[in-house]
């Protein structure tokens, strides 16, 4: 951007379409004077909204997303047929796998489900 913003005014709000908004960014900056004859070195700001992922970050993401979103839909399961039985466990097969999976996948997940609730 040339000529975004005088010195006088001390600040520059850069408006970034939305789809832009999360996306990792380098920042620069640099100063050209007034009749542009003379222009600075650029300054490196920083790094802003974090740094973009890998592909191999963002399937292994990918991943824990949908694995999350099974845990979901086991827990809800668990939790339906306990509701039901008034808290007793049934001595069936397939609750007792159901039980397992829940509390493997619970104690796998239980810093990621913690912090996204």
């Amino acid at each position: 951007m040339f000529n975004a913003a005088r010195r006088k005014d001390a600040e520059l709000f850069i408006p970034l379409h939305k789809d832009y908004a999360n996306e990792p960014m380098e920042v620069y900056m640099c100063f050209r004077s007034a009749d542009g004859t003379e222009i600075s070195d650029s300054v490196y700001l920083g790094n802003v909204n974090g740094t973009a992922m890998t592909r191999q970050e963002i399937i292994n993401q990918q991943k824990t997303d949908n694995d999350i979103l099974h845990f979901k839909a086991l827990e809800a399961k668990y939790l339906k047929i306990l509701e039901e039985t008034g808290g007793a466990m049934p001595n069936t097969k397939a609750f007792r796998v159901l039980q397992t999976e829940y509390k493997a996948l619970k104690h796998k997940y239980r810093y990621i489900i913690d912090q996204r609730e």
